[in-house]
């Protein structure tokens, strides 16, 4: 059979795209990331046209310029992109060489072994593990998964979260388990935590995971003791209120948090403010007790004999009203030992109760 021959009649109008990038980079990249890489690669085959702004590609992919901005980062952390910018907005943005970089990425002159073997050459080294998050370029991410230990961590993250993980979120694992240095047994709680919860983002596992490292967590028994500690204070203030059958909701969770980590009181003062809250408003109300307990921490209340101090200070209802009766009498000696009410503003008659019997019997002899 004869071999196919094509041929075109059209004015070549295409776009080139790399194999490497189409095999390598494309596969694990988010797909809105690889719409602007490919935006890039059209604008820079259309140079007649004048020149694009993030706004243009923005409006074109439906995206905000933000999104925009991070695509390109991406790309630059993954060595096909150098960009100058201003501020923090892309100015000037050269296309690197795909097959350079790959040669580059995967030469032996990148260490495969060194105290830390999961830092990517992409990397940016800092102090504080929560400065910034390292999104690991395809190679790196490819190197690091052959770790068994990595390979198993994934696993029990994809078989707790109930779904297979994106490039963007084994980063945030790997940021997780290398950056805040979290165990793998810490690890596995952690998503154990956030699943119980019906909480599967894993934005959401990450605020927990920098919370704990925060407060010096860095075991499961840590994490389970915290835990415990935490339900134990929830439980209490439901309690306190006669809330019984249910959970509290994020505002009234929002509450007790700040009462304990931002205000921080222990539970007997918590307890306290619930109960004058009953005791006043006769029904549970968030919003009364946190005014109690702003108000306690304004004045410095650390404990219940700090609170009987301050109660000792405030002037009594009554005595202050007594304070004021005489000034009013002053005001109006007519009224006298009389209630000041509008239904008492008029002249009280008096009677004579014996001489009106007497008149009465005398009628009916």
């Amino acid at each position: 059979m004869a071999p196919l021959t094509l041929t075109s009649a059209c004015t070549p109008n295409e776009t080139s795209i790399s194999n490497i990038f189409l095999d390598t980079y494309m596969p694990s990249a988010n797909g809105e990331f690889v719409k602007v890489y490919l935006c890039l690669l059209r604008m820079y085959n259309n140079s007649k046209q004048k020149p694009a702004t993030l706004t243009d590609i923005a409006d074109l992919l439906n995206h905000t310029e933000g999104d925009v901005i991070r695509a390109i980062k991406y790309w630059e952390k993954a060595g096909l992109l150098s960009v100058d910018y201003s501020g923090d907005n892309p100015v000037n943005i050269t296309l690197l060489p795909v097959n350079d970089h790959e040669k580059g990425a995967t030469s032996g002159n990148t260490p495969e072994h060194s105290d830390n073997i999961y830092a990517s050459e992409t990397a940016v080294a800092s102090d504080s593990p929560l400065a910034s998050k390292t999104d690991y370029s395809p190679a790196a991410l490819k190197r690091i998964c052959d770790d068994e230990n990595i390979r198993q961590i994934l696993f029990v993250a994809e078989s707790l979260l109930g779904k297979t993980l994106t490039n963007s979120e084994i980063n945030t694992i790997l940021y997780i388990y290398n950056d805040l240095h979290f165990s793998d047994e810490l690890l596995e709680y952690l998503l154990e935590y956030c699943v119980s919860g019906e909480k599967r983002s894993l934005r959401y596992v990450e605020k927990v995971a920098i919370s704990w490292h925060s407060e010096g967590i860095t075991t499961a028994e840590d994490a389970k003791m915290r835990h415990e500690i935490h339900s134990k204070k929830v439980y209490s203030v439901m309690k306190a209120f006669g809330i019984n059958d249910r959970m509290p909701g994020k505002p009234e969770l929002d509450y007790i948090t700040r009462w304990y980590d931002e205000y921080g009181f222990e539970c007997d003062l918590v307890i306290e403010a619930c109960n004058r809250t009953i005791q006043s408003l006769h029904k549970p109300s968030f919003e009364y007790a946190d005014t109690i307990l702003s108000n306690w921490k304004k004045k410095n209340v650390h404990t219940l004999s700090d609170v009987e101090a301050v109660d000792a200070a405030r002037p009594r209802k009554d005595t202050a009203f007594a304070s004021d009766q005489p000034q009013k009498a002053a005001s109006n000696p007519a009224r006298t030992g009389r209630n000041s009410n509008r239904f008492n503003n008029f002249t009280q008659r008096s009677y004579d109760f014996d001489a009106l019997e007497k008149q009465l019997i005398g009628k009916r002899d």
